[in-house]
């Protein structure tokens, strides 16, 4: 019926001449004038031809034919426009593509360097007692509660905390306790702050703290308990008595204990001992112990802190930090360890006008190769301290530990040397000049370290963490993990009373 309609509907133009192979059309609307064959025949238009065409290769029909083509050679040749001037087709499939490879790179880099060993270096920081708190009977106007009640968790660390922030580790030693709980021991001074303080340490960039000393149970086994659950919720690695613990940075697994010396040193000797054990079985790489010893309001180093830090070196502890005198000691170098006999004070809430107001910031960048600790003439260089105040007014003790300048921090440094000379080992001495915030130690004055290297230090782990090595802390993927000494677990509260 379709072709019946086409040839019904067929009619010539009027005036037209008719000539085989020529076209000349007169088109009315509607109508359209094509060859067909022998001559030039016209037809009406029907709906159904303008889709399907006239059955014969002509008409709507090939036209559309010729129109794909088109559009598909047009389309072809814009994809390749873009593939080869314009950064391929997919761009953003290509980058995650590329970014893919690129991991896959670092991955195959990182994990190469980590069975290699490599050399990666940790900073490792340490300031004296920090108490976050007052004892019942302190000023209500000027204790630490009250200048923390007139500003926030940032004010006390702000003018130390760019340069704790630019190592891998600070560690402190925390005295007092952070709970709500307990009963006040019957003693001379008992401390106790808000559990919010632990935020303070934080803040500061303070990441582990030994609990071990004599305020610990201030408040009773229930108030130690909140005080450690409390620094650990902030973030901050607790150790000491019964508990080592491990910090990890970079491929660098470090080893933490606390000793209180104070009520007998075979005890604490013993103590020590295990810890050391335990923590070199765990695979430790540097091993950091933290002492509670010697007499307060002295500079002088008494024979069981030379003994018992002799003894820790010679166990395996590559640097051996103090606390308790609340002022600062001498530093000594033995058997590839240095000795910080006392850090002094630091954050200090133990009293609003202490008798000394010098202290310091302890720093050692411990360089490690295939996973082992370098001890040679280079790395014993790598040790300097900041020297501070604890407050930032000279007045009174505002619980804001500063650094110091000029004939100030000339002071602090030139008493430290004075101090060190004293020790029977090789106490070491320091530039009394700064660079920058602190002064280096001056290496002539340290023993030969290839001579006295430390056959017992840290072994190499096994099962360390792999992660990105040599970042700051702001970068850094660090991870803990405690554990307990059963040699400690007996004898933890009572060193604590």
């Amino acid at each position: 019926p379709y072709n019946e309609n086409r040839r019904n509907s067929r009619r010539t133009v009027e005036g037209e001449s008719r000539r085989r192979g020529s076209e000349n059309a007169s088109l009315d609307y509607g109508k359209v004038d094509t060859n067909y064959r022998s001559g030039i025949y016209t037809y009406d238009t029907d709906p159904r031809s303008m889709i399907y065409g006239d059955g014969h290769g002509h008409g709507p029909h090939g036209n559309i034919g010729r129109i794909i083509l088109i559009v598909l050679i047009a389309l072809i040749f814009v994809l390749c426009i873009k593939q080869f001037a314009c950064g391929g087709i997919f761009p953003a499939q290509e980058e995650e593509q590329s970014a893919e490879t690129s991991s896959a790179t670092t991955e195959a880099t990182t994990t190469s360097s980590a069975a290699t060993g490599g050399t990666q270096t940790i900073t490792i920081s340490a300031v004296g007692d920090c108490t976050l708190g007052a004892d019942i009977n302190f000023p209500s106007d000027t204790n630490f509660n009250a200048v923390y009640e007139d500003t926030d968790d940032t004010y006390f660390f702000s003018n130390v905390s760019d340069i704790l922030s630019k190592d891998q580790l600070t560690i402190c030693n925390f005295e007092g306790t952070l709970s709500t709980r307990g009963q006040r021991a019957q003693k001379t001074f008992a401390f106790r702050g808000d559990p919010s303080y632990a935020n303070i340490l934080s803040e500061g960039s303070v990441e582990a703290a030994s609990v071990a000393n004599n305020h610990s149970f201030d408040y009773g086994t229930e108030a130690y308990e909140d005080t450690k659950t409390n620094l650990e919720n902030a973030g901050i690695t607790t150790f000491g008595f019964d508990r080592v613990n491990t910090f990890t940075s970079g491929d660098i697994k470090i080893g933490l204990y606390g000793i209180n010396a104070l009520n007998s040193y075979d005890d604490a000797l013993s103590l020590m001992q295990s810890d050391v054990a335990e923590l070199q079985g765990q695979g430790c790489n540097l091993i950091i112990g933290m002492f509670h010893w010697g007499t307060e309001g002295t500079h002088d180093v008494d024979t069981d802190q030379v003994k018992l830090a002799h003894a820790a070196v010679d166990a395996g502890t590559n640097l051996v930090l103090g606390a308790h005198p609340h002022v600062i000691q001498g530093v000594e170098y033995y058997n590839g360890s240095y000795i910080a006999y006392s850090l002094g004070n630091f954050c200090f809430g133990g009293n609003d006008n202490p008798a000394e107001y010098q202290t310091m910031i302890f720093q050692q960048t411990f360089t490690f190769r295939n996973g082992q600790l370098v001890i040679d003439d280079t790395t014993k260089s790598q040790m300097d301290v900041v020297p501070c105040s604890v407050s930032s007014i000279s007045t009174r003790n505002v619980f804001q530990p500063t650094p110091l300048t000029g004939d100030e921090a000339t002071s602090v440094l030139t008493n430290l040397n004075t101090y060190s000379s004293k020790l029977s080992g090789d106490g070491v001495s320091f530039a009394t000049t700064l660079n920058g915030d602190s002064a280096a130690v001056d290496v002539s004055t340290v023993g030969d370290a290839a001579a006295s290297s430390n056959t017992n230090a840290a072994t190499s782990g096994s099962n360390v963490s792999n992660s990105a090595a040599n970042s700051t802390k702001s970068g850094s993927n660090v991870s803990s993990t405690n554990s307990t000494s059963s040699a400690g677990a007996s004898s933890s509260k009572a060193s604590g009373q």
